[in-house]
């Protein structure tokens, strides 16, 4: 096992659980998120996506930013502006989607 798989497994191992489906019982806006991540770091593009759609657009949010930090140019920050409007809207219109289909509480 290389170090990568390792660490794929110790983050897998302390997701942090949702407080708001702890206390509620009923998914938030980005339940399913960290999911999301951890599939699409292991390569599982489609399991990203039924998992939360804007897993992706967060990873990309994410690399972006660490790009920003270093070059710190007007680009790298309107490509941040638009990733956050992106990650933000798709996890609206998802969770608004399962609402209506009453996917929510468990």
């Amino acid at each position: 096992m290389n170090a990568y798989d390792e660490s794929l497994q110790w983050i897998e191992a302390h997701a942090i659980p949702c407080p708001f489906h702890l206390i509620t019982g009923c998914d938030c806006p980005g339940c399913g998120m960290q999911r999301s991540v951890y599939s699409l770091l292991r390569g599982h593009f489609s399991e990203s996506l039924q998992h939360h759609p804007a897993g992706i657009l967060f990873v990309l949010f994410v690399l972006t930013f660490m790009t920003h930090l270093q070059l710190r140019n007007r680009y790298s920050r309107k490509a941040l502006d638009v990733l956050l409007i992106g990650v933000v809207a798709v996890s609206l219109i998802q969770y608004v989607i399962r609402w209506i289909n009453g996917e929510l509480c468990f």
